[in-house]
């Protein structure tokens, strides 16, 4: 019990923003760029519990925060949990001098951050690199600054004669105001060989570009081909025979600076973003953003005027003179223009003169097996989930769920009709698993929406592309004022779209329907309405993470094109309407 406490403390300690719930704690989500608290977590006597409210995937957040699942389940030997024990302790200090916070490495090999009153967080605490008042002091000196992934490679960097630092967290935590201490130094950043590290310090020297007198990156040679992950370090580097730190500088030396890819000229780079088309008879400026809380690409629409007014502030060169930018990209002849927006899956775009909404499935279709394409091996747990707890262990069952996939997979501009309704009275029995799994393959046309109005409101521009809309507890049967809505998604051919401050206009209507409750009662379903499949979800694996867990790294692992693959080609026997 006092290792899950201590893992309990260490899981918060790696979290920012933690703030105490009458369940236990929320936080900020370190898998995505979170600004809502979307984790929320509990303990129990046997068990730590977590969730990303905006889906991500557990075990990306414990690798992350570099955590196992070991750590949060009671163990019925707990000599098999190793215990953490200290073993290098790292001074952090800000620019004065004064103490700021450790970080400390534990074996096995894990970090944790502590105050200097000896609490495992750094809530409230000013954040700064590792060594700072040495690199302050080696900017002010014109010295050469090594940037590195780590307080080990810093501090064999100074052992080598060099000045180095590094910050909390890794290549991947890198906070804005860090860039300020490196105004005017001559910094070569230098990652772990692995592609996490050399993403994250290209990306620290995007930030540090034009901050940083000079920048260059160096791959370090001689440790082998760039690992998906946990690579060799600098460390390792100078471990090697005939590496000393003249073996450094002459190779620093030679390296070019480093300098941001060159973008394409100013209109084609309007271009690329943004398209003018008719909404409503109103002339709009449709804008293709990336919403990084849903980790995908989007639609916004801007008035002409509010176009122009949001690029005044850049100019363009022209014969008298300069324009604004918005101005001089709205009115020139070569600027993307559309008809109008139309949703038709499995046509490209432009679709007769309309700008298509259809973007394609997430992943490429690739069998489980080449020769047995049939074979079911890439998605066995998914499989398996589908048949004992969707189904509930009904052969019948299980052929119509899948059958519905593989429609709506082979077919997605037709209307089937018939909603799939998945009930359970206990939480955790896989039901949104299950939906996201199966909505990963639609990308962008899926949605998951867990409140009422954004399944029978008014403004609704957000289901104009969706294929696929699981409803997750965002219905009651019990609103009448809501029933007709729900129908007419369902079954109708065209409906209402209506964006806010733009008039409303007919869209054709291809979103399926997959809806989730824990109430007994959760869709207006008369004796003959075949709208509605409700399936009771059998609760065996409730909050089985095991189980899930081996699911969605089996998934991760080519399951979601093997699973494309069966669909597509996939005979369908079954009536799905009947």
């Amino acid at each position: 019990m006092e290792t899950l406490n201590e893992n309990w403390g260490l899981f918060c300690s790696k979290l920012e923003k933690v703030k105490q719930t009458s369940n236990g704690i929320e936080a900020l989500c370190p898998a995505h760029d979170d600004k809502k608290a979307s984790l929320t977590a509990s303990r129990n006597g046997e068990k730590i519990l977590f969730k990303c409210q905006a889906g991500c995937v557990n075990n990306d957040i414990l690798q992350i925060i570099d955590m196992e699942w070991n750590q949060f389940f009671v163990h019925s030997d707990n000599s098999k949990t190793p215990k953490k024990k200290e073993v290098c302790r790292y001074r952090y200090e800000n620019k004065d001098g004064n103490h700021a916070f450790d970080v400390v490495r534990l074996v096995p090999k894990t970090f944790r951050p502590q105050r200097p009153d000896g609490k495992w967080s750094l809530e409230g605490v000013e954040r700064v690199p590792y060594r700072l008042p040495e690199l302050l002091q080696g900017v002010k000196d014109s010295k050469l600054i090594l940037l590195l992934e780590g307080e080990k490679d810093v501090e064999r960097a100074i052992v080598m004669g060099f000045v180095a630092t590094t910050f909390v967290g890794g290549a991947g935590k890198w906070r804005d105001e860090y860039s300020e201490y490196f105004r005017g130094a001559d910094v070569v950043l230098i990652p772990d060989n692995d592609f996490p590290g050399l993403k994250g310090m290209t990306e620290i020297a995007t930030k540090l570009h034009g901050t940083a007198s000079r920048i260059r990156l160096l791959e370090l040679p001689g440790l082998g081909p760039c690992e998906d992950k946990h690579g060799k370090d600098f460390s390792d580097w100078a471990d090697l025979d005939g590496n000393t730190n003249n073996t450094l500088e002459k190779i620093i030396s030679e390296l070019p600076e480093w300098l941001p890819e060159k973008s394409v000229n100013e209109f084609e780079e309007l271009n690329e973003k943004h398209f003018v088309t008719m909404i409503g008879g109103k002339t709009t400026v449709v804008n293709e953003v990336y919403d990084p809380a849903m980790e995908r690409q989007i639609l916004t629409y801007s008035s002409p005027t509010d176009f122009k007014n949001f690029y005044s502030n850049r100019f363009v060169p022209v014969e008298d003179g300069y324009v604004p930018l918005g101005k001089f990209w709205f009115n020139n002849p070569d600027r993307r223009q559309y008809k109008g927006l139309t949703f038709m899956p499995g046509e490209s775009s432009p679709y007769q003169g309309n700008y298509n909404l259809w973007g394609g499935f997430s992943v490429d279709p690739i069998p489980s097996n080449s020769e047995n394409p049939d074979n079911i091996e890439a998605f066995s747990w998914f499989y398996d989930h589908i048949h004992q707890n969707i189904a509930n262990g009904d052969n019948y069952t299980a052929a119509y769920v899948i059958g519905w996939m593989a429609d709506l997979v082979q077919y997605p501009s037709k209307r089937l009709g018939v909603s799939l309704v998945l009930r359970s009275d206990a939480q955790g029995t896989g039901k949104g698993l299950f939906a996201k799994i199966f909505g990963h393959l639609f990308g962008k046309h899926y949605l998951h929406i867990t409140n009422p109005r954004h399944l029978t409101g008014n403004f609704n521009a957000h289901l104009i592309d969706c294929v696929l809309l699981f409803a997750d507890e965002a219905f009651w049967a019990g609103d009448k004022s809501s029933e007709g809505a729900l129908k007419t998604l369902i079954t109708e051919e065209f409906r209402a779209v209506e964006i806010k401050g733009k008039d409303v206009f007919q869209a054709r209507n291809f979103t399926r329907l997959l809806i989730a409750s824990n109430k007994s009662w959760v869709v207006p379903s008369e004796l003959h309405d075949r709208r509605f499949v409700i399936l009771d979800v059998n609760q065996q694996k409730a909050r089985d993470t095991e189980y899930f867990g081996k699911m969605i790294k089996q998934m991760e692992s080519g399951g979601y094109e093997a699973l494309l693959w069966f669909l597509m080609n996939l005979k369908i026997e079954i009536d799905l309407r009947n």
